[in-house]
């Protein structure tokens, strides 16, 4: 069971840290794309 929830909690880490990045390089993306 803890081993089941450490494997949740890794991946949900992941995946928001990955949404994390994927935001910042869009926004980034969006800004050099306004500032023009």
């Amino acid at each position: 069971m803890l081993n089941n929830m450490e494997n949740l909690y890794l991946s949900c880490f992941v995946v928001a840290s990955a949404i994390c990045n994927i935001n910042r390089f869009v926004l980034q993306e969006l800004g050099i794309y306004l500032s023009k």
